[in-house]
């Protein structure tokens, strides 16, 4: 099964100078049909005005990335701070009942995107991390030690950056889980036959692969969830 998600299908929120665009329910916006995705939760595209501020959350169990694309962000978690800049992937493991937030102290607007995955509740503290990732292509996130991936998920989900320098870029990417949700972060590709503008997304369950076609300059997310 694939379904198209459209950008201009997507949920819209704007408060305290930050500009959110949800995947899923979030906040105020609230779509009996975008819940979740397999143990996708939230995936929202942030940008964060200088002084912008969001939170705190309270969550549910979760493991929660932060992937920063431009400026810089103080994400803050119970008594631990991280500040994280471009290039930079900030991992959370939430306890149920714990929270999150994040401010822009800089000059710059701050270009992030996030994504929550519902875990399995567990008794230790809330933990927080982060990693350079340089915007490579590859596996970002992974739960099997066996891929050696930049980032260790306890939820049984990987998450793989995919670009292209040159157009008509072909590739065929293996999906092992039942659930799959790709993005295109930049640019334009071909997924699956589909044509997907920036921000748009496919929803996949119980498909084999996914068969991507990029444009010149085009990225994009592949979450298997």
């Amino acid at each position: 099964m694939i379904e198209l998600r459209r950008a201009d299908q997507q949920g819209e929120t704007r408060f305290r100078g930050v500009m959110s665009r949800h995947h899923f329910c979030y906040g105020p916006y609230q779509s009996p049909n975008r819940i979740n995705w397999g143990r996708l939760r939230t995936f929202n595209r942030l940008e964060v005005a200088p002084g912008g501020e969001r939170g705190p959350n309270f969550l549910g169990a979760m493991e929660v990335l932060l992937i920063v694309e431009t400026g810089a962000a103080l994400v803050q978690c119970g008594g631990e701070r991280i500040l994280a800049r471009p290039g930079e992937i900030v991992h959370l493991r939430m306890r149920g009942g714990d929270d999150f937030g994040l401010v822009n102290r800089g000059s710059q607007v701050a270009g992030l995107t996030e994504l929550w995955l519902t875990s399995d509740e567990w008794s230790g503290p809330s933990q927080m991390s982060h990693q350079r990732w340089h915007h490579t292509e590859g596996l970002i996130a992974s739960s099997s030690v066996e891929d050696a991936p930049a980032i260790l998920l306890e939820t049984g989900a990987s998450l793989r950056f995919v670009q292209s320098e040159a157009a008509g870029r072909f590739c065929s990417v293996p999906l092992g889980s039942r659930h799959a949700y790709i993005c295109a972060m930049a640019g334009s590709i071909l997924a699956c036959d589909v044509e997907l503008g920036a921000n748009d997304a496919l929803a996949l369950a119980d498909e084999p692969r996914a068969d991507l076609t990029m444009r010149a300059g085009a990225t994009c997310l592949v979450l298997e969830c």
